[in-house]
Order: C-alpha cells, then structure tokens, then sequence
C-alpha cells in the first residue's frame, strides 16, 4: 500500500469539501426546535397516561 502525496491529497478534499458546504441556519435550527418539540410532547403524553419509563424519571 503507498501513501505518496497523501498530505496534498487530503488538503485538496478538505478545501474543496468545505468551499461546498452551505448550511442554511434558519432550516437548522427549525428542525431542531421540531424533534425538540416532538420529544417533549412524547415525554407529557407518558407522564399523562402514568406510562413513564423509568429512565426517562432521571432526567
């Protein structure tokens, strides 16, 4: 196996790789907020119904 140039190699991937990146925050954190949401109302329903599991008490 050779490792021949593997530094400028890597340095290519790394540049081109993060020059193509574009998050869009607003999506982001929307999404977050979304499983947040939806965890949390999972977590109300099961506190509701007395159906809490006990891992979930340790929070």
């Amino acid at each position: 196996m050779e490792f021949q140039n593997d530094k400028n190699n890597n340095n290519f991937e790394t540049s081109s790789n993060a020059q193509s990146v574009n998050i869009n925050f607003s999506q982001l954190e929307h999404g977050i907020n979304e499983i947040s949401s939806s965890f949390w109302d999972e977590i109300n329903q099961e506190m509701q119904s007395n159906d809490l599991p006990l891992w979930r008490m340790w929070r």
